[in-house]
């Protein structure tokens, strides 16, 4: 069956143009601040749990800079307690865990087996050669895995370091902030 119906005709303005690159720009520039965003507000959450303590402790005239650091203390001491509970278990759970299946892992690798590999391998001296290469570039690997992961953790903890300096401020010079929302 043949239509009759007419083509549509869609214009689009330059304006809708400029907004939707805008939009797009206004998107590719906070995604490449994420985390200075995160960081922000995870330390408005964490300043709007130890605000009221410090707010209780400048009603008492206590600093609420000390109340802020007591607050932390008192945090980093009961994390600090939660694993110093739980090291010595897992270490008694892994500890039972490995004498349990001693046996298991010294049978799939045994005297025997290493034996043989050593006797296959000498007649197959290209093999070892190969072998080593492999393991040079496995230790290649690995060591760039080790310094990412250390650059991780150094990166984490200067995250925490941020997030736990901004929520100090935050809170102490809350007069500031108040009059950035007002």
């Amino acid at each position: 069956m043949i239509s009759s119906a007419k083509p549509q005709l869609i214009a689009i303005s330059l304006g809708t143009i400029v907004k939707t690159i805008a939009i797009l720009i206004a998107l590719a520039v906070l995604w490449a601040i994420r985390d200075i965003l995160l960081y922000l507000f995870i330390a408005f959450l964490l300043a709007g749990v130890m605000y009221p303590l410090a707010t209780y402790a400048a009603k008492h005239h206590i600093p609420k800079g000390v109340a802020v650091i007591f607050f932390y203390l008192l945090t980093f001491g009961i994390t600090g307690l939660v694993f110093g509970l739980l090291v010595p278990a897992f270490r008694t759970q892994a500890s039972a865990f490995f004498r349990a299946h001693g046996d298991w892992t010294a049978n799939v690798v045994g005297w025997s087996g290493l034996q043989a590999f050593f006797k296959d391998s000498i007649q197959n001296a290209p093999t070892i050669i190969s072998s080593l290469e492999g393991f040079q570039n496995q230790l290649h690997q690995t060591s760039q895995l080790l310094f990412s992961t250390v650059g991780d953790v150094f990166g984490g903890l200067t995250a925490l370091v941020v997030v736990l300096v901004l929520a100090f401020y935050i809170v102490v010079e809350d007069s500031a902030i108040k009059d950035l929302f007002r």
